[in-house]
C-alpha cells in the first residue's frame, strides 16, 4: 500500500525567497493566483494557497505585497501598485479578475 504524504504547515514567512528577492514578480504572482498543493522533500506536503485577485485591488496587493517583503523578507524597496497592475493585465483575466 503507498503512504500518502503528511499534510504540513504552511512554509515559513521568515526568510523565504520569494519575500526575500529583489524582484517581487514571484510574490505579486502568489498573492494574485496562489499556490497548488505540491510534494515536499520526505513525506510531506504544503497544502495549497488561494489566490486573492479577485479579493484585492493592485493598490491592496502591493501594499500588502510591501508589509510582506519588510516585515519576513528584509526588503524595502516599493512594490508599485503600477507594478501589480502591470502584471495582472498581463495574464488571462480569468486568473485574477
Amino acid at each position: 500500500m503507498r503512504r500518502l504524504p503528511r499534510p504540513r504547515r504552511p512554509p515559513a514567512l521568515r526568510g523565504n525567497s520569494s519575500l526575500r528577492d529583489a524582484n517581487p514578480h514571484n510574490l505579486i504572482a502568489a498573492i494574485l493566483d496562489g499556490l497548488p498543493e505540491h510534494d515536499l522533500p520526505g513525506s510531506e506536503r504544503m497544502q495549497d494557497m488561494p489566490g486573492f485577485g479577485q479579493q484585492l485591488d493592485d493598490a491592496q496587493v502591493a501594499e500588502l505585497a510591501n508589509w510582506l517583503r519588510a516585515r519576513y523578507g528584509g526588503r524595502d524597496e516599493p512594490v508599485l501598485a503600477d507594478r501589480v497592475h502591470a502584471l495582472r493585465s498581463a495574464t488571462p483575466e480569468s486568473e485574477h479578475r
